[in-house]
């Protein structure tokens, strides 16, 4: 089990009570950056000060620090996609969060297979033109 958010999709103290909630109870959390292409562009995101953010990851951080050592790979921990990386890696670097735990941008590490309608891209927001049939995945993959 893992709890996701789109950040900005809820109001703050939304994903704050949803943060709150996944350390008390030991769940993974995945905060997710707020995508502006398919669904996402019919709806308006709410936008997180540098503030507010701080303070959650700040939060998260010392949750995960203060966990038992033995405990890693069980209970609360948190992740981030791509579109919140390259939202907020500013917080990230000013929190000491290593790089090498980073991949951005999106397609440089990963790429998105739509199976229903059987097209690869570089990400799942990626702009339209940019999907094209799935044909052979290595070679695609290669040219992102």
């Amino acid at each position: 089990v893992m709890a996701q958010s789109v950040v900005g999709a809820t109001p703050y103290a939304t994903t704050e009570a949803l943060l709150d909630e996944c350390i008390k109870q030991g769940v993974p959390l995945l905060l997710l950056g707020y995508k502006t292409t398919g669904r996402g562009a019919d709806f308006g995101c709410r936008d997180v000060t540098d503030d507010k953010m701080m303070r959650l990851l700040q939060k998260a951080q010392s949750a995960i620090h203060d966990k038992d050592p033995y405990a890693v790979g069980r209970g609360f921990h948190l992740s981030v996609d791509t579109a919140f990386l390259d939202r907020y890696s500013h917080i990230l670097d000013q929190l000491e969060v290593p790089k090498a735990l980073r991949t951005s941008p999106e397609g440089s590490f990963s790429m998105y297979v739509d199976a229903v309608t059987e097209t690869c891209g570089p990400s799942s927001y990626c702009e339209a033109e940019l999907m094209e049939p799935i044909g052979n995945i290595r070679t695609q993959f290669a040219n992102w």
